[in-house]
């Protein structure tokens, strides 16, 4: 073609490829059949693939041609030669069982055939087989006798003990259903689940008493199983337990704010387990249970080791997390079978590796939960054992443990360069394994769809959500009558007939993390409801990041959206903050976001929808700036700096300019951390200060200031606390800017009042033992008109429903340790202009947390109750709970301290040492913020003229009432476990000194009340009590002096009604510290029934027993023998801690 005068164009033929994942050519030959051509890119589509899309396509025309009217989605565009293969897949081996009805009936039969052989083991307390059976009888016979029918609800809440397997049997053995509860969990979690299910009894034992007596049951359905009475010589009941009825209810994170109640039956365990020795050469093993009771691999480890005589071995709730002691415990144990998450089993060869590469017994290991990373497998291989064997399984709950399994063949290097996921093996016998399409038709291998599972483990359903059970449990199109069930999860078949699992289906919003199933639905229903109503939306989402040794973890990051008419002047910083604060009563720490960020709105889809996809380009910076975002780093000591930076480094989505904003008080789980990080962190930690911390140290003490403590405790055992040098006590104690700048006469007087129509009273600490009691006295007192119980941190719980209903109560959510303790600006100065009186009654009572960070709540609340009067403009009288042993600061320096007493007045004189050469400093730093507190209060009244009233109420060691358990409480402890064990804990000389008095709760509970009516006016003794006439020449009384008590009493100094008055609340029974064996001894009635049973067994009756022989009968024993046997029958392992811990010196005034 010619253009111009010297130029031609010339039209040449050029193929183009189209950038598309997939291109269809297709080219009309005349005179011939036309040529159809796939194009696929390489990176996504293999030969094989390629080729089945070409079949189906060729397959879809067919279908057209031959009937031009059927629909779009009818036509088969898989050969039926691929289908029928498929099939064959799907398909577990067919076998008759021939074990008895139930795994109870199977137990049973290794309680006869391996009767002396040890059953279970927890740390140095072991159980035969035929004492096994015993307790479990014992068990069931009680609760038989307590009317529980066959398929009743029948909850366990204990920690993992020899009792708790127990009580699972007994409970099954009567064909009632087992429902484990871990009392680790947050109590208005456990309260949910126990309203869900309505057990008809709660089987305890004595370290959760406490916390099942707080659950929204009565306390006649409670068990304690400790106590009770077993025999091997008593005849077992029958087994009523069918394989078809319902053995368990599990539950699993849910839709909704409630956890879901998964249904398992009696044959799916059994069937599950019949087949082991078959598939896995499973024999008498030594089996590790380190898995939470509410999860399924807990029965996994239960069943591997007793239905097949082996040995269980218990890991307590501190160590489950502590990678170095589980790999001790697999050498130590000869433990041959675990059952772990790919990411415990990651933790425990990373972190335990040393220990693991010695020699030991472990020959097999079974991880399920989530999908095996091909870095584990190289972690496996680095251990270089030819007789470890790795299987992977896959199956969620609803199919009674696992569904699928096979074997990992870790060693060989083509597996670990492999490309692709870790295939889950095949089809368990007596399972079917499905993969449909959205029709429910299956498909070919290499296909992806959804996962069904049928057979005999399928599970019943979920409780009490039939929509939920309809959907999820769907009729089996290729089994008759039976069910399957519907997991969610993608996979595809390999050609080999293993079965790759590819995750969830897109737009659920059911993960796994860490190994756990979790509904971030459930998460995002419960930050609204701990918002209190600050929140508009939530969405959660799942990040994963990245530390400097390039180690990924995944974290759950929550983005809302703020209700703006709400907030009220308060900084949206502090609001997240607050919901994180009380996320940790309501969710598990693995459901805890690691971040919670204000956005100005969530994304959506077209149709309104949460856009979930583009929750990735959500930002992780909140945009606000917090009142104190910035920590002046000079102000920090030095350990607290260098640990910080440590934190910085550790923590997801770490910049360099994270370790600014961490302060003394921020908490490592606030701010992202999880038990994965802190493993990460205690390696660190090592590295850089050259000691070795616990692991249960460090997840106690998770505060930046606990945190150092416990590394200066740790590295300094026996020297004074330099390193991190002393408090200053003058700036401690001092007044708020906001105070020393008021214009005094600006504030209305304590003296006036002003409701003439009753009396108004704020109360802190209104759910705790005391403030409980207090309420329940103001409420009743007629001259009472309202209370007001204000940092309330978790409105949620039963109890606090409760004080709700009362009319003259008014509850507000918050916490001590935050802003107005959680209170806005104007709803804290609404109340203060009403209310007459305080009594701060709440305090962190933990003895082994650093003062730092008992800090905010002991004494920082006390200053900010003082400011929220005064922003309102007066000087409300203040009633401060103190404790009587502020006068252990007092006594450490004094002279003479035999038979002194510790007489009312003020103890600013002597200031609290918190590091003291050779002794514990256990309950120094709770002791140490109390005086702070009182002598930030003597500041205040002096500061403004005396004309603040100020009452410091210091009661000693109160009785507990009837029925209550010791809980953390030392001296409590040592009283109940001393009956247990009909033992005397006999103390070091020296180690111990003075002596406690134990006063009765109402004692103090009047006397507070009391002086409230009373007030302005002195003090007087309440009603049948006496009064400690101190001389009125000397109004300033020395501080320890020798006079005679004379029973329960209230002692207090006369003065003026301007005056400080200081009030001392004993009782009549005496503790000398020194002598544990004078201490009269708990009776029966104590404790309730559970004392009544003990004294029974152990023939502690007061009208048959002479009591100075049975004092000199019991046993005496050294702190570390009592503490061990008590730790064995169920003291908490923090009061074991706290008095092995103990030092010599210390002194507790009477």
């Amino acid at each position: 073609m010619a253009w111009g005068d010297d130029a031609e164009l010339h039209f040449m033929g050029v193929e183009v490829k189209l950038p598309y994942d997939i291109y269809l050519e297709i080219v009309d030959i005349p005179h011939g059949d036309p040529v159809l051509t796939f194009w696929t890119r390489k990176d996504l589509y293999g030969a094989a693939e390629t080729d089945k899309l070409a079949t189906s396509y060729e397959l879809l025309l067919q279908a057209f041609s031959a009937a031009t009217n059927v629909r779009l989605d009818e036509p088969c565009i898989f050969r039926q030669t691929e289908l029928a293969r498929s099939e064959r897949f799907s398909q577990g081996e067919s076998y008759e069982t021939k074990w008895p009805e139930t795994i109870v009936h199977r137990i049973d039969r290794m309680a006869n055939l391996r009767a002396n052989e040890h059953a279970i083991t927890k740390n140095d307390a072991t159980i035969t087989y035929k004492e096994l059976l015993a307790y479990t009888s014992a068990i069931a016979t009680k609760l038989k006798a307590s009317q529980v029918l066959p398929g009743s609800m029948v909850a366990v809440l204990q920690e993992l003990t020899i009792g708790f397997i127990a009580s699972m049997l007994g409970i099954m053995r009567i064909g009632a259903i087992y429902v484990p509860l871990d009392p680790g969990m947050p109590e208005a979690r456990l309260a949910t689940i126990v309203r869900d299910c309505q057990p008809t009894r709660i089987l305890m034992g004595p370290e959760t008493r406490e916390l099942a007596n707080s659950l929204p049951v009565e306390t006649t359905r409670l068990i304690n199983v400790s106590i009770l009475e077993r025999s091997v010589s008593h005849v077992p009941p029958p087994v009523v337990g069918t394989p078809a009825s319902a053995a368990a209810v599990l539950y699993t994170s849910g839709t909704t704010a409630v956890p879901k109640g998964v249904v398992l039956k009696h044959e799916g365990l059994r069937d599950w387990a019949e087949h082991m020795p078959a598939l896995y050469d499973i024999g008498f093993e030594s089996v590790l249970q380190q898995t939470s009771p509410m999860f399924d691999l807990s029965l996994v480890q239960i069943l591997t080791a007793l239905c097949f005589g082996g040995q269980l071995h218990l890991a307590s709730r501190q160590q489950r997390g502590d990678a170095n002691e589980i790999a001790r415990s697999i050498v130590r144990n000869q433990i041959s079978f675990t059952c772990a998450t790919p990411l415990e089993y990651a933790t425990w060869l990373h972190y335990g590796k040393a220990e693991l590469l010695e020699p030991n017994a472990w020959k097999t290991a079974f991880c399920a939960g989530e999908a095996i990373p091909k870095s584990l497998l190289k972690q496996f291989s680095a251990l270089e054992s030819q007789d470890l064997r790795l299987y992977n399984l896959y199956g969620p709950t609803e199919t009674s443990l696992t569904a699928t399994a096979g074997e990992v063949s870790y060693r060989f290097s083509h597996v670990l360069n492999s490309e692709g996921p870790v295939p889950a093996g095949r089809p368990l016998p007596n399972y079917t394994v499905y993969v449909l399409d959205s029709q429910l038709r299956l498909v070919p291998s290499g296909v992806q769809g959804e996962i069904y599972i049928g057979g005999a483990g399928i599970g019943l359903g979920y409780l009490n959500q039939p929509d939920q059970t309809a959907y999820h449990f769907v009729a089996d199109p290729f089994a008759g009558r039976d069910l399957m069930h519907r997991t969610g999860d993608m996979g595809r078949w390999q050609e080999d007939g293993t079965l790759i699992v590819e995750g969830r289906i897109s737009g659920s919003t059911q993960i796994k993390l860490r190994g756990i199933r979790i509904d971030l639905l459930e998460i995002e229903n419960v930050i609204p409801e701990a918002s209190g109503g600050t929140l508009l939306q939530a969405m959660v989402s799942v990040r994963r990041s990245s530390d400097e040794r390039h180690e990924v973890t995944d974290h759950l990051i929550a983005h809302v959206v703020l209700d703006q008419t709400r907030l009220q002047q308060r900084n949206p910083c502090d609001i997240t903050r607050q919901i994180q604060s009380r996320l940790k009563t309501r969710l598990p720490l693995y459901m805890l976001p690691a971040m919670i960020i204000p956005v100005s709105a969530l994304p959506m889809t077209v149709s309104g929808k949460l856009d979930r996809r583009a929750a990735s380009t959500l930002p992780l910076s909140d945009g606000f700036d917090a009142p104190t975002a910035v920590v002046d780093r000079a102000e920090m000591i030095p350990i607290m700096n260098k640990l910080a930076d440590i934190w910085s480094k550790v923590l997801p989505g770490h910049t360099d300019d994270l370790s600014r904003d961490i302060t003394p008080e921020t908490d490592f789980f606030h701010v992202g951390g999880n038990s994965l990080l802190l493993l990460r962190l205690q390696v660190d930690m090592e590295n850089a200060f050259a000691v070795e911390v616990p692991f249960v140290r460090l997840f106690e003490s998770s505060t930046l200031a606990a945190m150092a403590h416990v590394i200066d405790n740790v590295s300094q055992p026996l020297e004074s606390n330099s390193s991190v040098g002393e408090v200053d006590w003058e700036i401690e104690t001092e007044l708020p800017r906001s105070l020393r700048e008021l214009e005094k006469g600006k504030l209305i007087p304590s003296h006036e009042r002003t409701n003439a129509q009753g009396t108004v009273v704020l109360l802190t600490g209104s759910t705790g033992y005391l403030g409980r009691a207090l309420l329940e006295a103001l409420v009743a007192d007629q001259n009472v008109k309202r209370v007001y119980c204000v940092a309330v941190r978790d409105i949620a719980r039963q109890n606090v429903k409760e004080m709700t209903r009362i009319d003259k109560v008014s509850v507000s959510g918050g916490d001590l340790g935050l802003s107005r303790l959680g209170l806005s600006e104007k709803g804290a100065q609404a109340i203060m202009s009403e209310v007459d009186f305080i009594i701060h009654n709440g305090a962190d009572t933990s003895l082994m947390k650093s003062y730092s960070t008992l800090y905010a709540q002991n004494v920082q609340s006390t200053k900010q109750l003082a400011e929220m009067s005064a922003g309102a403009g007066r000087m409300v009288p203040i009633h401060y709970i103190s404790t009587l042993s502020v006068g252990g600061i007092i006594a450490a320096a004094a002279l003479d301290r035999d038979a002194s007493v510790f007489n009312p007045g003020s103890v600013a004189a002597h200031t609290p040492q918190l590091s003291v050469a050779g002794a514990s400093r256990v309950g120094r730093r709770y002791v140490a913020s109390k005086w702070a507190s009182e002598v930030f209060l003597e500041r205040l009244h002096a500061h403004f003229n005396e004309s603040w009233l100020v009452y410091i109420h210091r009661p000693n060691l109160i009785e507990l009432l009837p029925g209550t358990g010791p809980g953390s409480e030392l001296i409590h402890n040592v009283r109940y476990y001393s009956l247990r064990l009909s033992t005397v804990l006999m103390l070091d000389p020296g180690r111990l000194q003075g002596a406690i008095d134990l006063v009765p709760l109402q004692t103090v509970v009047n006397a507070v009340v009391d002086t409230i009516s009373r007030s302005p006016s002195p003090p007087f003794a309440p009603s049948g009590q006496w009064l400690t006439d101190v001389d009125e020449q000397q109004p300033h009384p020395p501080p320890f002096n020798k006079i005679e008590r004379r029973g329960a009493s209230t002692a207090a100094i006369k003065r003026s009604c301007h005056e400080i008055q200081y009030l001392h609340h004993i009782g009549g029974v005496e503790l000398a510290m020194d002598d544990v064996r004078s201490w009269p001894p708990l009776i029966g009635d104590d404790l309730g029934e559970e004392g009544s049973n003990i004294a029974r067994q152990q023939g502690i009756h007061e009208q048959e027993t002479d009591a100075e022989e049975a004092h000199n009968e019991v046993e005496e024993l050294e702190i570390g023998e009592w503490t061990q046997r008590a730790s064995k029958i169920g003291m908490h392992p923090w009061v074991v801690a706290t008095l092995q811990s103990l030092g010599s010196a210390e002194y507790l005034p009477r």
